[in-house]
């Protein structure tokens, strides 16, 4: 969906899409589309999201040669 990828893509919190704002904006997008409140995005979106990105990973990981991870911190 358009709306998770905005969400997601900008770090905006989930409590946007209790926003009046928010709400408008994507009612005058598509009138028909229904904002999910964001309990539904933390216990169903989320963890369906993370699931399909976690197989990607994997199925990435398990056909690579070899994997590099690179790590910054800061002190």
């Amino acid at each position: 969906m358009v709306f998770k990828n905005f969400i997601i893509e900008l770090g905006l919190p989930l409590s946007i899409t209790e926003k009046s704002a928010f709400i408008r904006a994507m009612l005058t997008v598509d009138p028909k589309f229904r904002v999910p409140c964001r309990r539904s995005i933390t216990n169903e979106y989320l963890p369906k999201m993370y699931n399909q990105i976690m197989n990607k990973l994997k199925k990435t990981c398990l056909a690579a040669d070899f994997i590099s991870l690179t790590f910054d911190g800061w002190t």
